[in-house]
């Protein structure tokens, strides 16, 4: 009977370890949670808002999730499509800046954050509803005519005659 190493069963080198397998499995297990089939963890996980780098791109730190997976993440804001920094002419640009100004403007007033509905995304790791004090980030923006509602198919833009 052939004996089966680590190598013959195409386990890399550096993992050739069953505790440490088993840790990063482990360590790993809220990204495998929102999987990239789009499934998503519908369950709310409080999180602090370290950066803002546009008004639906922000970077968190997830309150229970391992250091490895949950600090500093990059975060894109689900159910809203916002005008860009770099946007294609100076009305979008300039709608941008306000936009973001807004989103900094409404955490100064937060108490809790909480991320709902996270899911894998092709662009950035992660796309979730970001709730302020129970009320969605992504709704405040829309009705202070910043953002429009967006549903992950075609995204129009922002400048005229789409954009005001």
């Amino acid at each position: 009977m052939k004996a089966y190493s680590a190598t013959t069963l195409l386990i890399p080198t550096n993992i050739r370890h069953p505790l440490l397998l088993a840790s990063m499995l482990l360590l790993s297990a809220p990204l495998l949670a929102a999987n990239d089939t789009g499934n998503s963890q519908s369950k709310a996980v409080a999180a602090k808002i370290i950066a803002v780098h546009g008004a639906d791109t922000l970077r968190v730190n997830i309150t229970g999730w391992p250091v490895q997976t949950g600090l500093f993440l990059p975060l894109k804001l689900g159910g809203v499509d916002v005008p860009k920094l770099k946007g294609k002419c100076d009305a979008e640009a300039n709608k941008a800046r306000k936009a973001k100004r807004f989103v900094k403007a409404v955490l100064k007033s937060t108490q809790k954050v909480e991320l709902r509905d996270i899911k894998r995304n092709r662009e950035y790791p992660l796309t979730a509803d970001v709730y302020l004090d129970d009320s969605s980030l992504a709704d405040k923006l829309i009705r202070a005519g910043l953002g429009r509602p967006y549903d992950g198919k075609k995204r129009y833009g922002w400048c005229p005659p789409y954009g005001q």
